[in-house]
């Protein structure tokens, strides 16, 4: 089974999330609202991804991200966002994948 960490400042939203995942097969291990504690959470459960919002409290997703694939090289992440925002994502140094099999 597929874990995940949900790593958004909307509660709401990462229970619909949580839900629809679940539904499909995903176990979430964890969850954080902002990237601060996405960060930490993540580095602590080492899901096979990380659901990561881009805008958030605290320390935003972009950062985040790079500094989570700074300590777990190897870290799966999908930025998560709302409004299309022009070069807004291009900072991560990698793409994250989805593997279904």
């Amino acid at each position: 089974m597929t874990t995940a960490v949900l790593v958004d400042d909307h509660p709401v939203f990462r229970k619909g999330l949580r839900t629809l995942l679940e539904e499909l097969g995903v176990e979430i291990v964890g969850e954080a609202a902002d990237g601060a504690q996405g960060l930490t959470t993540a580095l602590k459960l080492r899901p096979d991804v990380v659901l990561m919002d881009v805008q958030m409290p605290e320390l935003d997703g972009v950062t985040a991200t790079a500094r989570l694939i700074e300590h777990w090289p190897e870290a799966q992440v999908l930025m998560l966002t709302m409004p299309v925002t022009t070069g807004r994502c291009s900072r991560p140094s990698r793409r994250a994948r989805w593997d279904t099999s």
